[in-house]
């Protein structure tokens, strides 16, 4: 990828980051609705039992995959010049999806009961009938969701990236809305209600996008279509890949749901930050480079694919290891800020400050890790994948069984941990043997500085935030809230300045693409001649 295109998909990434950041910030909205009103109870252990059902349903057969297969399939589809053929093709698979994920649905409706006593045998019998209960509302998330998918991957193809997160946020507003003005009247299940409208709305929003930009739906099925065939291949072992990793999160609860009632929902509580960090910043990343390394891959150009792949993954470590550190020190007074009031208590407050460090290892790992799956997709390299999934999660669901009476959830944070790092380790082994090693050494040295510098940030937050705590009146919450600011402030400036002192470079991308960007509303990071000469020098030393 040339320079000037390289700096493009970066400017991308810099302009969805503050789009990705409210996303996510209506996603932790719901999930704070969820915690005012229900804490960390059985009922809500039961309405997330009932959520991993549409969920892992949808994944086993094409949600979650649809994108990774169908863009660079499009992309080359549409690179050919026959859009009309491209078109054909892209309906047929949309028709399939709703006869496939229909058919999942009425039967998620009909064995709702048996289901639910498979996943979570420890749950008394009144919870698993509400999550059976719950498991019928949910159902037709299961295809609308799909649908959802099937235009997410057509905008991203057309190199449309703003859409599909608007829509996401635009449908969880819906969906809290009407769980607000319902949960008087029904509870729990209004949970449900918000998220069926918001899927609703969610499809409308990407549907009604698609005017002006040549799309043509037409009712088909065209079975023997060769680019179908191609992907049905890759979408029967992506599938097998993504039902593993929703398997992976069932057999957690399955597990959680025999320990003391509510720690279902304690685990997912701390799972929130792959949500709110490694999501806005790995993904916003990811997500304007997988069709320009789709491109790249089925040019051959694998010295360029290769190039670019470690220059995602340092950038993505640049930013996750010192925000995942942060979140670990600050991680009892964040919980408490955000989550402690109405039905969420002091107790579930460290309930999940207890699990977090445990887990937090695993949520940096699926963070970094989401450029290595990204890679092979664009690489139409299944097999790979599904070959690391299955050793992640078959190590991940062993450690469970073995850790979960001696330490209870942390024990299942432990476990996800390790499984992450074992997944991790084999991935890269694997890919690197496709694409070459020749720039890994190179890139392994400036992430173990970036470990490093991480580590002396962490360290620098922690002795700041402790030595404030013995100022007088240093105990309210905005003034814990300035704390922590003051903190992670000073230690983020002389983690960005000992970067470069130590031949950390890559932070210049995304600063160089953020100039790029702010220029035309007046504001200079650089000087123009640095912008247009000395910048551009340093974005190909970069790669």
């Amino acid at each position: 990828m040339p320079g000037a295109s390289r700096e493009r998909v970066f400017e991308s990434a810099v302009m969805l980051v503050p789009l990705s950041l409210l996303t996510k910030a209506s996603l932790i909205g719901r999930d704070l609705v969820a915690a005012y009103f229900f804490g960390a109870t059985p009922a809500l252990d039961a309405f997330l039992v009932a959520d991993s059902i549409p969920r892992f349903l949808g994944s086993a057969l094409l949600v979650g995959s649809f994108s990774m297969v169908f863009v660079p399939v499009l992309v080359e589809q549409l690179g050919g010049g026959d859009e009309r053929e491209a078109w054909a093709m892209t309906s047929s698979l949309a028709n399939i999806t709703v006869l496939l994920l229909g058919s999942v649905s009425l039967a998620s409706c009909l064995f709702a009961p048996t289901i639910v006593t498979a996943i979570a045998p420890g749950m008394t019998s009144e919870y698993q009938e509400m999550a059976s209960a719950l498991i019928r509302m949910l159902a037709v998330t299961t295809l609308l969701i799909g649908l959802a998918e099937v235009l997410r991957s057509v905008l991203y193809a057309q190199r449309s990236f703003l859409v599909p997160m608007i829509a996401v946020f635009l449908a969880t507003l819906i969906a809290i809305a009407i769980t607000v003005a319902s949960i008087s009247s029904i509870g729990i299940y209004s949970l449900a209600l918000g998220a069926v409208v918001g899927a609703v709305a969610r499809v409308a929003i990407q549907i009604t996008s698609q005017r002006g930009k040549g799309a043509r739906y037409q009712l088909v099925l065209h079975w023997r279509h060769p680019a179908i065939r191609k992907m049905a291949l890759l979408f029967a072992g992506m599938s097998v890949m993504m039902g593993l990793n929703q398997l992976n999160t069932m057999a957690t609860r399955y597990f959680a749901s025999w320990l003391e009632p509510g720690s279902i929902a304690v685990y997912n509580y701390a799972s929130l930050a792959e949500t709110v960090l490694v999501d806005t910043f790995a993904l916003s990343l990811i997500t304007p480079l997988f069709p320009e390394m789709s491109s790249l891959a089925s040019r051959g150009e694998m010295a360029e694919f290769r190039r670019n792949f470690y220059l995602a993954l340092r950038t993505i470590a640049l930013v996750l290891f010192p925000v995942i550190g942060l979140s670990v020190v600050f991680r009892t007074p964040a919980i408490a800020i955000v989550l402690e009031r109405g039905a969420f208590t002091s107790q579930d407050t460290e309930r999940v400050a207890a699990v977090y460090p445990f887990l937090a290892v695993a949520i940096l790992v699926w963070g970094s890790g989401r450029i290595i799956t990204f890679a092979f997709y664009a690489l139409q390299q299944v097999r790979p994948l599904v070959i690391v999934t299955a050793w992640g999660v078959g190590l991940n669901i062993a450690l469970d069984w073995l850790l979960v009476r001696p330490m209870g959830l942390a024990g299942l944070a432990v476990a996800a941990s390790v499984g992450a790092i074992g997944g991790a380790v084999l991935a890269i082994w694997l890919l690197g043997g496709i694409v070459g090693w020749e720039d890994a050494s190179a890139g392994a040295a400036i992430i173990a500085k970036i470990v490093f510098l991480s580590g002396i940030l962490v360290t620098v937050a922690w002795l700041l935030f402790t030595a404030t705590e013995y100022i007088p009146f240093s105990k309210g919450l905005w003034l814990v809230w300035g704390r922590i600011a003051v903190a992670s402030s000073v230690s983020v400036a002389m983690y960005l300045v000992l970067l470069p002192l130590c031949g950390v470079r890559d932070f210049q991308l995304v600063q160089t693409a953020l100039s790029s960007r702010l220029a035309p509303l007046g504001v200079s990071i650089r000087r123009r001649n640095h912008q247009d000469g000395w910048t551009r020098k340093k974005l190909h030393k970069l790669s």
